[in-house]
């Protein structure tokens, strides 16, 4: 199980199990928690765990961020400065992509 908080934005936290995130930091089960520091951080909400990877925005790179969780390896897709939808007023959904593979 994995959490990002907007507060540690470099920061993927790591949970053995649902107890330990129910138990939080300060839980007995908090020594096996691990922290993943991001070689970039992220922004926003629409990142994803899959297939071992962590898929994430950085704004800093305008690019989409694969970091492999069990090696700290990662790889970059750079966007195109057009491609990253900043919304306008009274949009429903603000700072999302459209990528076509």
């Amino acid at each position: 199980m994995w959490e990002t908080s907007g507060r540690r934005r470099g920061v993927l936290t790591e949970y053995p199990s649902l107890e330990a995130f129910k138990g939080g930091p300060s839980s007995s089960s908090s020594s096996s928690v691990l922290n993943h520091s991001l070689p970039l951080p992220f922004e926003g909400n629409d990142h994803v765990v899959y297939n071992g990877s962590f898929y994430y925005y950085s704004r800093a790179r305008e690019a989409v961020v694969a970091y492999e969780i069990a090696t700290g390896r990662s790889t970059m897709l750079r966007l195109p400065r057009n491609a990253h939808n900043e919304g306008r007023e009274g949009d429903m959904l603000t700072g999302y992509f459209i990528i076509r593979m």
